[in-house]
């Protein structure tokens, strides 16, 4: 899979004033370093998928010429909590966030 080409081709199909959402569990997050030790250790769930940063994923929105409109964050539990809560989304981008959900539009 070619991410550069997919968001070109999305870029190309949107609709005037469109948005696409990109959900993202983000690669130097605690859970994405988890995740991405299990891919490395072979894991059939992990082991096709790719992890961006978050820098990583910006960059590849504004290649293909998007900019983030709006963003939310989520999973900011430690992967070794002993209690797991449900979160409410945060708005925006959250330091401390696994997984983050950003609204693009073309720019």
């Amino acid at each position: 899979v070619n991410p550069r080409a997919a968001l070109r081709e999305a870029v190309r199909v949107l609709s005037p004033g469109g948005a696409i959402l990109v959900a993202e569990m983000i690669a130097d997050s605690p859970w994405g370093r988890i995740y991405l030790e299990r891919k490395h250790s072979g894991h059939p769930f992990y082991a096709d998928a790719t992890f961006y940063t978050l820098r990583e994923l910006t960059r590849l929105l504004e290649e293909a010429g998007l900019r983030v409109a709006a963003s939310t964050s989520t999973l900011l539990q430690e992967p070794a909590a002993t209690k797991i809560v449900t979160e409410e989304p945060a708005r925006g981008i959250a330091s401390d966030a696994s997984f983050v959900c950003l609204l693009a539009r073309a720019s």
